[in-house]
């Protein structure tokens, strides 16, 4: 096992990671935040956005890295007729989705798992613990 390097190295590996991704991300002591809106569609009677957001925090004594990740849909009026596609894959405890969603006034597509995949192979590749939080019901 590589020796841990320090949170801010590693902070900023994380930053670099999220922002090749497409993310707009937010930088304190310890965390890491970052959103994005992947889907987009907007006509003159309403619209529709998909909102992606993470969060990492690190633990520097323990030399753990924590994960939090949700997807937000909001719409307001009439939003365009859409056409979504969802695929899922579970391999063990980890589950990933694809959503596209495809309307005559724009869309897009939403990879869940994919920046959460990239920053665990980030953190363990530095010696650090990688753990994902699940929130609420």
């Amino acid at each position: 096992m590589t020796d841990p390097v320090p949170s801010s190295e590693l902070l900023k590996v994380l930053q670099s990671v999220a922002e090749q991704h497409g993310l707009t991300t937010d930088a304190g002591r310890d965390t890491l935040s970052g959103e994005t809106d992947a889907i987009r569609s907007k006509w003159f009677l309403g619209g529709r956005k998909v909102s992606y957001r993470f969060s990492i925090r690190l633990d520097d004594a323990a030399h753990q890295a924590t994960f939090w990740e949700s997807a937000a849909e909001k719409s307001w009026g009439i939003p365009p007729p859409a056409l979504t596609v969802e695929t899922t894959s579970q391999r063990g405890g980890r589950v990933s989705a694809t959503r596209s969603d495809a309307t005559p006034a724009g869309g897009g597509t939403l990879d869940y798992g994919h920046l959460r995949e990239a920053m665990e192979l980030a953190v363990r590749g530095r010696g650090w613990a990688f753990s994902l939080e699940r929130r609420g019901r």
